[in-house]
């Protein structure tokens, strides 16, 4: 299951923090994993890639941490896209991994089909939508 949340601004940390760990059930990390870079596609040779993949994951699985990217399909955090996509499909028992991404309303392809207005929600002057892909 895919969840998806959009937030204004001013949206307090509480809020969200709130938001994954009570209303989505997501245990509270040990380590969070920052991704960054360009979103300028590179490619890495099968070695590279395979090795960043499983230390990737290894990493998140043993330490329970979340991974936060900047949440688009390209560069780097294609990338990390692919690693847990992967991870996901090999059926792996050895934990759960939290893939966050975070990226502008602007940079989100189909946006529409995500918008249920009866989902939203005001906040403490914030408004979040909460969207599931089920």
């Amino acid at each position: 299951m895919t969840l998806y949340a959009r937030v204004s601004t001013d949206t307090s940390p509480e809020i969200l923090y709130q938001l994954l760990t009570e209303q989505w059930k997501l245990s509270p990390p040990n380590l969070l994993i920052s991704v960054t870079g360009g979103a300028k596609n590179f490619n890495l040779k099968a070695r590279i890639k395979n090795m960043f993949h499983r230390g990737l994951i290894k990493v998140a699985q043993t330490t329970g941490a979340w991974i936060i990217t900047g949440g688009t399909h390209a560069g780097v955090m294609k990338h990390v896209g692919q690693a847990v996509r992967d991870n996901a499909l090999s059926g792996s028992i050895h934990g759960q991994i939290v893939a966050i991404g975070v990226a502008t309303w602007g940079m989100i392809h189909n946006k529409d089909a995500l918008v249920r207005p009866e989902c939203c929600r005001k906040t403490m002057n914030s408004v979040f939508c909460i969207m599931c892909d089920l």
